[in-house]
């Protein structure tokens, strides 16, 4: 990815995720806000309802004191005047203090007027078991001495589900003077007239809900609760003349606040995309005109300069700032660039010269080389030959001296043989190393058979085993035949071959071949002393060879596993060993596909 991509993507990744943290931020405060509006406004409304509850049990006590504190109704209490209750206490009366029920009670808490009316209806109606109940209960939790200390109860009942305003007071004079000569009880539906009623002056609709538990309500005021992201429920818990939570008022309203907040954060985070943009948009250019545009001539001048290698052109460097420092450093960096150019190809050209004065020196000494090394192996051979033939038989093995001299001259014959075969192996590997090396060496492909070639190198190393190691042949049948030179690989495994020889005391040497993925694996394994792991790759090098790590073990150029490995890898193949110390060595090639023959 470019500079200017990376930057580009950089800004809106970073831009994005401060709109996204902003947003989420922002949201959460103002939506948090609105919430807590919306929390307030239910509130306010829920505390309305019950101010006006509050309100109208006040009333319903202010008028039932205008009742019990009277002299008609003390007494009515001791008289028992009929003619009381057809005056003060008929259904007009009930109809204008809004009442459901009332009872008088005696001191000794015996009911001497008990009525029920119904407000809807305009009628006197019979008391229902649940307010015959509540009649019941006040004679039997209200007696007369606890009232009396009281003076006054109200707050709310409930009524078979239906909650009721309640106010209970004492029957005393005018004057307010005793002694008490009984109680006062009125009682008010909170019916649907009355939530009717108190919407109107409140403006605020609500509902009794006695589905819920209003025990669960306890710990606040008022709980809201979201019903969906259209409508939000609140409740508040109205306990009764006992203290003990009896009903909810439920209070459900749409949820605008909660909207607005909403569509706050939809304005706020577009304002923030588009100024953003905006922002990104002006920060862009700017750093394109003063950043990345001179980056990017500074790159291309320097691309162009690599490309066209004139080391001794300059970029531009004017200006004071970083880009104007990095570009004189760059310049600077040419001129050490030009100067060692300049050195590094008089070098060259050096080092040119005397590889081919090398390459030279060692073909002309090799060369030069062979003649007197096959002279010598030639004349010591036949040196030998006439010596056994001619001399031998005619000389005198009763004197010591004489027996002793032709045993050594014959060991000496042998060891000048052997040495000059040797000499002639490395005047071998050298030259063909050179050959490698100068592009030179030559190949001579044709049809081979591999299991003949590897039968070949078997037979012709034999004489090398001593009797304590036996060679083994495993070859797969079927081989294909492949375009190779025959040489080369004969040269190869011989190399393998006779490594494994020396460095093998007693055991075994397998030399194997076998089809594989579509490749030949041909491998030597032998039982000798093994290579450390860390010498795998080393021992593939020139002039490192297996021996020159191990104490008294042979030596010779280090070239041979060099020569094999390029070999190899001429046709594509690939060698390597796996070994463990003391256990073995495992030396193998691959032949690939592409050289097998049609």
């Amino acid at each position: 990815m470019k500079l200017r991509q990376k930057t580009i993507t950089i800004m809106l990744i970073t831009f994005l995720s401060l709109v996204v943290i902003f947003f989420i931020a922002s949201k959460t405060i103002i939506v948090r806000s609105f919430l807590n509006l919306e929390e307030q406004d239910m509130t306010k409304d829920l505390n309305r309802i019950v101010d006006i509850i509050n309100y109208d049990i006040n009333n319903l006590s202010l008028r039932n004191k205008d009742y019990a504190a009277w002299d008609q109704t003390y007494k009515f209490v001791l008289n028992r005047n009929e003619e009381y209750i057809k005056s003060e206490l008929g259904n007009e009366t009930f109809s204008n203090l809004k009442i459901n029920i009332m009872f008088i009670l005696d001191e000794k808490n015996n009911p001497i007027f008990v009525k029920g009316y119904n407000l809807e209806d305009k009628k006197e109606i019979n008391l229902n078991k649940y307010e015959e109940e509540l009649l019941y209960n006040i004679k039997k939790d209200l007696p007369m001495k606890e009232i009396n200390t009281l003076g006054n109860i109200q707050g709310i009942i409930m009524i078979d589900k239906t909650p009721m305003m309640i106010s209970i007071r004492r029957i005393l004079t005018s004057d307010e003077e005793g002694p008490s000569r009984g109680i006062m009880v009125m009682g008010r539906y909170i019916d649907s007239e009355e939530i009717n009623y108190i919407d109107k002056i409140t403006h605020v609709s609500f509902e009794i809900d006695n589905t819920d538990n209003p025990n669960n309500y306890m710990n606040k005021e008022v709980v809201v609760k979201p019903v969906n992201m259209n409508i939000v429920s609140g409740y508040t818990v109205i306990k009764d003349i006992y203290g003990k939570p009896t009903f909810l008022i439920k209070h459900s309203i749409e949820r605008n606040t909660f909207h607005k907040g909403l569509a706050s954060v939809r304005y706020l985070g577009l304002s923030l995309i588009i100024i953003g943009g905006v922002f990104l948009y002006v920060v862009m250019i700017i750093i394109e005109r003063i950043v990345l545009r001179r980056l990017l001539e500074l790159n291309n001048q320097v691309y162009n300069i690599g490309q066209r290698r004139e080391f001794s052109l300059r970029v531009e460097d004017s200006g004071k700032d970083e880009l104007a420092s990095l570009a004189k450093v760059i310049n600077f960096m040419l001129v050490t660039i030009e100067k060692s150019f300049v050195d590094l190809k008089e070098n060259n050209e050096k080092l040119k010269e005397l590889d081919k004065l090398k390459s030279d020196f060692i073909s002309s000494v090799s060369h030069e080389l062979r003649t007197p090394l096959t002279s010598i192996i030639g004349f010591s051979s036949l040196i030998k030959s006439k010596f056994n033939k001619k001399i031998l038989p005619v000389l005198d093995f009763e004197d010591k001296k004489v027996r002793k001299a032709s045993e050594q001259i014959v060991t000496n014959a042998d060891i000048i043989i052997s040495e000059g075969k040797r000499l002639t192996t490395i005047v071998n590997d050298v030259l063909d190393i050179s050959k490698i090396e100068a592009g030179k060496m030559e190949y001579k492909d044709k049809i081979t058979d591999v299991s003949e070639i590897i039968e070949k190198s078997a037979k012709a190393i034999e004489s090398l085993i001593n009797k304590n190691i036996e060679l083994i042949v495993d070859i797969d049948n079927n081989l294909p035949f492949i375009m190779i030179d025959e040489d080369k690989l004969f040269q190869v495994l011989i190399n393998l071959i006779s490594n494994s020889i020396k460095f093998t005391e007693e055991g075994t040497i397998v030399c194997t071949a076998e089809l594989e993925n579509e490749h030949i694996i041909i491998s030597v394994i032998d039982t000798g002393i093994g290579i450390n792991k860390e010498n795998y790759e080393t021992i593939f090098e020139k002039f490192n060879q297996v021996g020159s790590t191990l104490i008294g073990k042979p030596k010779g150029t280090g070239l041979g596993l060099a020569i094999c490995k390029n070999i190899i890898e001429h046709y594509g193949g690939k060698i390597w060993v796996e070994s463990k110390l003391n256990e073995g060595s495992k030396f193998s090639f691959t032949i690939p596909m592409n050289l097998f023959a049609d």
